[in-house]
């Protein structure tokens, strides 16, 4: 099944919504501390109602709606909580908000939009070594259907054999106040199809169809946890604004609606590959999230899809009590090209474009210009033309090539890694063929111009690729306005292969598809000790994560984030089945901070050990990189500016303090790390710092994330916020924040 992108006509009408709730929610970033802008009329379709929890429940609610019926007899409350938040929905149909605030009212805030975000996983996060020690087969019979995962998303296809052959069903729940409505409400999409198949996907060997066409696999391939348990909660069952492909948008007050029902079901976790803008300091998804977790409901979501720079983590992945994902690259690729010539047989990914089938031989021209963003100036008359990427739309540089007699096209990846599937920009549609080749099989094919080269798209492959490499769509903390320490940690998101509608499979990429490898590795942890709490399961994942140096930087800007793109590092989970001590919090933030005073910040954290012996464990601080200069990463917005580590000699770990450097767990228990930044001074300058405080208890070695982040009074602090695209660090389009499986277009 080939998934329907949209052009960028379409796509541009469908996040009309979504760019008005940006200008609504001031989602530009401005001195720390500021408080969101509020210069709006209020309103808006559907509004929160919080109450302040001074009566109880059943009474407020009841007064409440006495005092709607008399002062707002026009609004229709569409959802009432009890469990997760103490408020309502209510339906305004475009009045004031304003005429909400009755007696006992907290806050009242509008229903913001929220869209899906969008093998060789499951070797690389080690969850089939956790399976043997369990003794859990995976081509069991619900392997792991003691637990319970709610994935709230756009509905799953139950009749995909990836999902129904291990478990007798999967519960369906739906979720949907929207009004544009064009399909059956209880319609399933693509997206969470893909999502509940990497969290509990049953044992597949063989071959897969991947649009209509084969793929042999060379491993057996499943989900994290096969068998699990899993239960739809649909709140994109039908056509709102956003992306027709993946079930359009949901209002927050429909997902909480979800949050509380699965909390009420008993889930043991909850996947939301969901996200939206920043939501400012108030953000109810967020606190109905945290309140859920408070119940025992562990929640993991998606980090976002606004990468590039600091700020970026949208709601509700802010939610403190989440664990919150990033997006690595996969051990894999897939692709559908061979390029052949010379004796190299190098491999192309293919996108939105026609392909090479039946195969196509012919020589074979750069052009001038190299980029093909401008009409080109060769005659490219049966010839394959080699284009760069970068500068302009794939669909520009197909067409210029097409204009000038090419038979072909062959776009030469101009970043690090993987070549990725192309999409259209929504013009006129090229009639020639075009794929992809990575920076590096490029560089190869450039060697052999104007030589002869074959290209044929006749069948699949799956090629070896570089794991880890922090995706350069993945957000990047801190969370806005809180300045917390986010993500939390990061798994395969590029490039994962799971099932679709229609009982096909496909490879996406976003945060959306590294969310659901934590959610099946919470359920594979919780299979082994259910007593765990949520607390101890987010140190357990965030703070036995693997290190290393792919980890640290974003493969497009090449700036050091550390903890900031990759949180405490990619998911390991026989790692998390082994750890005895647990740390809360799991990563700590020492603040955002305005200069001009002396520089002081404290926190802490707890050491438990949840073992039958006590255990000695030595803490330490530590800075992960030494430090850059300020610069401005987009040249197309010089106002959207990359702050820079301190130049502090030694790095900052000297200006912090731990109480102790040393502790003793005794068997059960636990013991309390005080943490102090002073820089002892006044600073200067804008930047961050980034590190972890590291407790080494012997056969368990725990390693904190934490960051901070200052500015000078006389400037203003500048992120990206989430807008309705993503854009490269040339300023290029590349694809719809919302719609993370969605692919580039430049």
């Amino acid at each position: 099944m080939k998934i329907k992108f949209l052009s960028k006509k379409e796509l541009l009408a469908a996040i009309v919504i979504g760019v008005f709730l940006l200008s609504v929610f001031s989602l530009g970033f401005t001195a720390l501390g500021a408080k969101p802008n509020s210069n709006s009329s209020n309103k808006t379709d559907y509004a929160i109602v919080e109450f302040d929890g001074r009566t109880r429940t059943n009474t407020q609610h009841a007064n409440y709606k006495a005092w709607l019926h008399s002062n707002a007899p026009w609004a229709i409350i569409a959802r009432e909580y009890n469990t997760v938040l103490d408020g309502m929905a209510i339906k305004l149909n475009g009045r004031s908000m304003n005429s909400l605030s009755g007696p006992g009212v907290k806050s009242v805030t509008a229903s913001r939009l929220y869209q899906p975000l969008m093998s060789e996983s499951v070797p690389l996060i080690s969850a089939d070594q956790v399976w043997s020690a369990l003794g859990r087969d995976p081509e069991d019979f619900g392997a792991f259907g003691d637990i319970k995962v709610g994935v709230i998303d756009t509905g799953i296809d139950d009749t995909h054999p990836f999902i129904s052959a291990c478990r007798d069903s999967v519960s369906h729940k739906v979720f949907f106040s929207g009004t544009n409505n064009l399909g059956a409400p209880d319609r399933v999409f693509d997206h969470g199809t893909h999502v509940a198949g990497t969290i509990g996907g049953c044992y597949t060997t063989g071959a897969v169809q991947i649009g209509g066409k084969s793929l042999s696999l060379a491993n057996p391939m499943s989900g994290v946890a096969p068998g699990v348990q899993l239960h739809d909660y649909n709140v994109f069952p039908g056509y709102g604004a956003g992306f027709i492909a993946f079930g359009g948008s949901a209002f927050s007050h429909d997902i909480i609606a979800a949050v509380e029902e699965a909390v009420k079901d008993g889930m043991d976790v909850i996947n939301l590959s969901l996200g939206g803008p920043p939501a400012g300091p108030h953000d109810v998804l967020a606190e109905a999230i945290n309140r859920a977790v408070e119940l025992g409901t562990i929640a993991v979501i998606s980090a976002g899809n606004s990468g590039n720079n600091l700020l970026t983590v949208g709601s509700p992945g802010s939610a403190a009590n989440a664990i919150t994902v990033a997006a690595a690259s996969n051990a894999h690729t897939a692709v559908g090209t061979t390029v052949s010539f010379g004796g190299n047989s190098l491999a192309a990914a293919e996108g939105d474009f026609n392909t090479f089938s039946p195969s196509v031989s012919a020589k074979t021209s750069l052009t001038t210009p190299i980029d093909g963003c401008n009409p080109i100036g060769e005659d490219l008359s049966d010839l394959i033309a080699a284009i760069d990427r970068g500068e302009c739309s794939f669909s520009t540089k197909i067409r210029n090539a097409e204009a000038q007699g090419a038979v072909g096209v062959i776009i030469v990846n101009n970043q690090p890694g993987a070549a990725v599937p192309m999409g259209h920009d929504g013009g006129v549609f090229p009639t020639i063929p075009a794929v992809m080749l990575s920076n590096a099989d490029g560089a190869i094919l450039k060697t052999h111009i104007p030589g002869v080269v074959t290209v044929d798209s006749s069948g699949l492959v799956e090629i070896p690729a570089t794991p880890d490499l922090i995706a350069g769509f993945s957000s990047i903390g801190p969370t806005p306005f809180d300045f917390r320490q986010k993500p939390d940690v990061t798994a395969p998101g590029v490039n994962v292969l799971s099932s679709v509608f229609g009982g096909e499979f496909a490879f996406f990429q976003g945060t959306s598809m590294a969310a659901p490898h934590v959610t099946g590795a919470v359920a594979v942890l919780l299979a082994g000790n259910p007593s765990l709490t949520p607390e101890q399961v987010k140190s357990a994942i965030v703070n036995n994560a693997d290190r290393n140096d792919n980890l640290e930087f974003n493969t497009f800007s090449g700036i050091v984030y550390g903890p900031l793109a990759r949180g405490g590092g990619r998911l390991n989970v026989m790692s998390a089945f082994n750890a005895e001590v647990f740390a809360a919090p799991a990563s700590f933030s020492l603040g955002g901070h305005t200069g001009g005073s002396p520089f002081v910040s404290s926190t802490e954290f707890t050491l438990e050990n949840s073992g039958n012996t006590a255990i000695s464990c030595s803490v330490s601080v530590t800075t992960d990189r030494a430090p850059f200069t300020d610069f401005v990463i987009d040249p197309k917005n010089p106002g959207a500016v990359f702050l820079a580590p301190w130049a502090f000699s030694g790095g900052a770990a000297q200006f912090i303090t731990l109480s102790t450097s040393s502790v003793t767990l005794a068997a059960g228990g636990s013991s309390t790390v005080s943490v102090t930044f002073d820089a002892g001074r006044s600073l200067s300058g804008t930047g961050w710092s980034i590190g972890d405080v590291t407790a080494d208890c012997g056969t368990n070695t725990l390693k904190l994330p934490w960051s901070l982040i200052f500015q000078q009074n006389s400037g203003a602090l500048n992120g990206h916020a989430p807008s309705g695209f993503l854009m490269d660090h040339e300023g290029n389009i590349l694809s719809a924040d919302f719609g993370a499986a969605m692919p580039s277009v430049d």
